[in-house]
C-alpha cells in the first residue's frame, strides 16, 4: 500500500496544470501505468495510461502511445474503448486519456467465474469480431487480442465487449503512417505479441494481416470456453513451438458439452496457415452467428479417424478426428474487391498436404508479453523459410525452438541494458 500511495501522490504532482486529478491506481505493466483520473472542468471519472519513469524520454515509445491516440480518435464504434485525449504531464510522461468502463477484462472475469457458458462466448465473440470489421476497415491489425486486451462492460442489464490497446497495432495503409505521424513500421525479423495468443506468422516474423486477428480472437475464444490458451505449456518456448506445428485441440475435448460447430469455429480460426482461417472478421462474425441461431446443422461428435498415411494429408480439425466443419462454417475463398491484403482463391484444404505434428505436454498457461522494443530490428534467427531436409541434424521444431530462444534472451537483454540506463 505504501509503494501505491507514493506513486498516486507522485502522479497527483505530476498532472498539475493538466486539467486531470489522479484517484487511484489501476493497473502496473513493463512500460505504462494506468490510473483512474477525474477530468476536473467536467467531474468525469476518466482512464489516463502513462509511460513509466524511465521510459519518459524514450521517443519510439512516445510516438506510439501518440499513434494510439490518433487512431482510436479516428474509430468510433460501440466495441471499441474511446480515445478522448492525448498529452504530457509537468515531468514530460505522455499520457493517454480513455473512458472509464464498468466492469472487468476477460482474464479477470474467467478467473472470478470460470469458463463462460457457451452462448454468452459465442455473444461476446460475435461483438469483438464487430469491432474488428471497424479496425479493419481502417487497415489496422489489433496484433495482441487476448483476454486482458478485451473487456466486459457492464451497459445497463446488457454485457458489452470493448477491444483494448492499440499499442502494437500494425498500420497497412502508407497514407496512414504519415498522417499519424508513426515513428516506423515493424522492422523485419521482430517479434511482436502475446505467446499464448500469438499467431504462426507472427513467431515466424513474417508479415501479418487481417487473418493475424482471426487467429486471436480463435486462441481468445479458447479461453473464454475452457479458463484455459490454446497451448497451455510450461514455458514459452514450448507454447511458440506449439503455435507453430501442433494442432490445436477443439474446446470440447477439456469441456464435452461444447457443441461440434462452435469447436469447428475455433478450430478454424486456429488453423496454422492464413488461407484456412476465416478470411476477414465478417466472415467469422457471420458463421458465429449462424451457430449462435441454431442454423448450422451440428456435426457428428466424434469424426472417423483417417488411417496414417492419410492423416497428412488431412485438415488439421480431421486428421485429430475433430468436429468436420459446418458448411456455414467451411473454408470459403476471400470475397472478391477485397483490399488486396488477401491471397488469391485457394484450392480446398483436403488438396493441399500438410506435415502435422501431435504432442501433448500438461502444464500451466503462459503470462508473458512481448514489448514493441523486444528485441532489435536486425534479428532474424526467427524468420521461418523453408529449409532443406535435414541429413542426419537436429529436427526442425528443434531448430525454431533455438532460434526463438535467441530472439527472447536477446529481447530480455535490451530490456534489461534499456532499464538500467534509463
Amino acid at each position: 500500500m505504501g509503494d501505491v500511495a507514493v506513486d498516486l501522490a507522485a502522479l497527483a504532482a505530476d498532472l498539475e496544470g493538466s486539467g486531470y486529478k489522479a484517484v487511484r491506481p489501476l493497473a502496473r505493466g513493463g512500460m505504462g501505468e494506468v490510473f483512474a483520473v477525474e477530468h476536473l472542468a467536467l467531474g468525469e471519472r476518466r482512464v489516463m495510461k502513462l509511460l513509466r519513469g524511465e521510459y519518459a524520454h524514450d521517443e519510439e515509445l512516445i510516438q506510439r502511445l501518440r499513434a494510439e491516440a490518433k487512431l482510436l480518435m479516428r474509430l468510433s464504434h460501440r466495441h471499441l474503448v474511446r480515445v478522448l485525449d492525448f498529452g504530457f504531464t509537468r515531468s514530460g510522461r505522455a499520457y493517454l486519456v480513455s473512458e472509464l468502463l464498468d466492469g472487468e477484462d476477460l482474464r479477470a472475469r474467467v478467473k472470478r467465474t470460470g469458463p463462460l457458458d457457451v452462448d454468452l462466448a459465442l455473444r461476446l465473440t460475435s461483438q469483438v469480431l464487430a469491432g474488428l470489421e471497424v479496425v479493419h476497415a481502417a487497415e489496422l491489425v489489433h496484433r495482441d487480442l487476448k483476454p486482458d486486451n478485451l473487456f466486459i462492460a457492464r451497459d445497463g442489464d446488457a454485457e458489452v465487449a470493448k477491444i483494448l490497446d492499440f499499442g502494437i497495432a500494425k498500420i497497412l495503409r502508407e497514407e496512414t503512417r504519415r498522417e499519424i505521424g508513426h515513428v516506423k513500421p515493424t522492422a523485419d525479423g521482430v517479434m511482436m505479441g502475446t505467446p499464448q495468443y500469438i499467431s504462426p506468422e507472427q513467431i515466424a516474423a513474417r508479415s501479418v494481416d487481417f487473418r493475424t486477428d482471426i487467429y486471436g480472437v480463435g486462441g481468445t475464444m479458447t479461453f473464454m470456453l475452457t479458463a484455459e490458451g490454446p497451448f497451455p505449456r510450461s514455458n514459452v518456448l514450448e507454447v511458440l513451438r506449439a503455435h507453430t506445428v501442433e494442432p490445436a485441440q477443439p474446446p470440447s475435448k477439456k469441456r464435452p458439452e461444447v457443441p461440434p460447430a462452435v469447436d469447428a469455429l475455433v478450430l478454424r480460426a486456429l488453423a496454422k496457415r492464413a488461407e484456412d482461417r476465416f478470411q476477414t472478421a465478417a466472415d467469422m462474425r457471420r458463421a458465429v452467428e449462424a451457430v449462435l441461431a441454431g442454423e448450422v446443422a451440428s456435426a457428428p461428435s466424434e469424426a472417423p479417424r483417417a488411417p496414417a498415411s492419410q492423416a497428412l494429408a488431412a485438415p488439421a480439425s480431421q486428421a485429430l478426428g475433430a468436429p468436420a466443419l459446418p458448411a456455414a462454417v467451411a473454408p470459403s475463398s476471400p470475397p472478391p474487391g477485397g483490399t488486396g491484403l488477401l491471397p488469391r482463391p485457394i484450392a480446398p484444404a483436403a488438396a493441399r498436404k500438410r506435415r502435422l505434428v501431435a504432442r501433448t505436454v500438461d502444464a500451466g498457461p503462459i503470462e508473458e508479453s512481448f514489448e514493441a522494443s523486444a528485441a532489435p530490428a536486425s534479428l532474424s534467427a526467427a524468420r521461418r523459410e523453408p529449409a532443406p531436409a535435414a541429413q542426419g541434424g537436429l529436427p526442425r521444431w528443434i531448430l525454431v525452438a533455438i532460434a526463438v530462444a535467441i530472439v527472447v534472451i536477446v529481447g530480455q537483454l535490451v530490456l534489461l541494458l534499456r532499464g538500467t540506463g534509463g
